[in-house]
């Protein structure tokens, strides 16, 4: 049986690494979803619309779309 203290250094060790592969993948992709999103509303200007109103558009595109995609999958038990 493992030491009290190799016990502890494990867990020390699995939530520190948690951080990298649970938490850090959702906040990239986000970052970069809303970064990418800036860019192209910057870029397409749309006649009676502001560069938030163009950017939330996209944000929810990006974003809304594939998340209640995941969400309905889920809830309603299909699989791909």
């Amino acid at each position: 049986m493992a030491s009290k203290s190799s016990e502890d250094e494990r867990r020390r060790v699995f939530r520190r690494m948690a951080w990298y592969y649970v938490y850090l993948p959702p906040v990239l992709a986000v970052l970069i979803a809303a970064l990418g999103a800036a860019l192209v509303a910057w870029l397409a200007p749309v006649e009676g619309t502001s560069f938030w109103g163009r950017w939330s558009v996209i944000v929810l595109i990006v974003l809304g779309i594939p998340t209640a995609w995941q969400l309905y999958k889920r809830r309603s038990g299909k699989q791909e």
